[in-house]
């Protein structure tokens, strides 16, 4: 799958994709008139490919990587949908993460999440090794609610056993899904939530 992905990515792009030894830490580098990308063999392939998506989503919008959040919410964006089509994924809502990586391999599970808030009604969270990293409401883009102790207890279940689970809370009108991941040195727990009506 490894080479099927970048022959596609060359392919489409018309871009040459090769590994190197690097002298710096980062997934991938390109040249300067930026047809070729240069991967760095000691990453994951999803953050090879992510951070080579990423570059031609730059590309295509005119831009560089930089500090502005505007520019790098349009790039992340488009990455996402150079990566996932949301004609390609919305067929498969309803599937676990766990299936969804199967059917998006050079995907990372974030990643994969990330491309699902904009089709469901939940509010996403993750952590790694219990320092949360993100959190975005589907509707709203940005959120800064405060987390219910419901959706902690997801998550400490899901560290604690290294598993994943379903569960509601009829009081707190809660629905979580919480997804244990290791990846690496890296724990990571990716948390759903969703509203319902009782």
């Amino acid at each position: 799958m490894e080479h099927n992905i970048f022959d596609k990515i060359s392919e489409n792009y018309n871009v040459k994709i090769k590994v190197a030894k690097f002298k710096r830490d980062a997934p991938s580098v390109f040249s300067k008139n930026r047809n070729i990308f240069y991967i760095n063999k000691k990453y994951l392939l999803e953050s090879q490919t992510y951070s080579i998506f990423h570059t031609l989503a730059h590309n295509h919008l005119g831009t560089v990587c930089s500090k502005s959040t505007v520019e790098e919410k349009a790039a992340e964006n488009l990455t996402y949908e150079l990566l996932i089509p949301i004609e390609e994924i919305k067929d498969y809502i309803d599937y676990s993460l766990f299936k969804l990586k199967e059917i998006f391999p050079y995907c990372s599970f974030e990643t994969i999440a990330k491309r699902l808030l904009p089709l469901k009604r939940n509010i996403l969270t993750i952590w790694h090794n219990y320092t949360l990293v993100f959190r975005e409401n589907s509707s709203s883009g940005s959120f800064n609610a405060k987390l219910d102790t419901f959706e902690i207890e997801c998550m400490n279940y899901s560290y604690k056993t290294q598993d994943s689970i379903g569960r509601t809370n009829e009081n707190r009108k809660l629905r979580c899904f919480s997804y244990f991941i290791k990846e690496e040195s890296r724990k990571k727990v990716i948390l759903f939530t969703e509203r319902i009506n009782i």
